[in-house]
């Protein structure tokens, strides 16, 4: 099946993945990014289901937000850090009585993927074909490069964001005191100097 978001009469990402992810007994995700608001589309077809998560934090792209939603429903995540190359598959598994279904194409864990973005994937029920992808997911899964990220870790990483975000804004405080004839601007840099 061939799966799309543009053409109103042809089947779109959200509803084929919602769909799937109803009749499936365990599910499993192998996607580059994940955003908070497409979380919050799937999420309730997660509850009580088994289900992996497999995702890159690279590029500030995927929200940790996101992903502390998974982890608090019992979602295992995962994350891949890719030291060649990028980090970009977008595999969705979708298993039921030991039977699997992949959509595979261009969409990532995201509202935009699963509704508005121009995006194609197809939908896969050859067995052969999903127990190579399964194959792929489990390689990818237990690599070195992977590693389950906690609610602790989450924390951590979210303060190591704000303390980027006030070293940036600290710097641009410097950079517009040096700029500009304001006697304060050597209070601005010894007060940055001392911390």
């Amino acid at each position: 099946m061939f799966v799309q978001n543009q053409i109103r009469h042809l089947n779109n990402h959200k509803d084929v993945i919602i769909a799937e992810m109803q009749k499936a007994d365990q599910m499993l995700f192998v996607v580059a990014y994940v955003r908070e608001n497409g979380v919050d589309v799937i999420l309730e077809k997660i509850k009580d289901k088994p289900t992996k998560l497999l995702c890159s934090l690279d590029m500030g792209i995927t929200q940790l937000s996101g992903i502390e939603k998974l982890l608090a429903n019992n979602v295992e995540v995962k994350v891949y850090k890719s030291y060649e190359g990028t980090f970009h598959p977008k595999i969705w598994l979708f298993g039921k009585n030991k039977k699997w279904k992949m959509l595979i194409g261009s969409a990532n864990l995201t509202r935009a993927a699963f509704v508005d973005n121009v995006e194609a994937s197809v939908l896969v029920e050859d067995q052969d074909t999903t127990s190579n992808a399964l194959m792929f997911f489990n390689y990818l899964w237990d690599k070195e490069n992977s590693s389950t990220i906690s609610k602790d870790e989450i924390i951590s990483l979210k303060n190591k964001i704000n303390e980027r975000k006030a070293f940036k804004n600290k710097s641009a405080q410097i950079t517009q005191a040096a700029n500009s004839d304001d006697t304060s601007k050597i209070d601005v840099l010894l007060e940055y100097t001392k911390n």
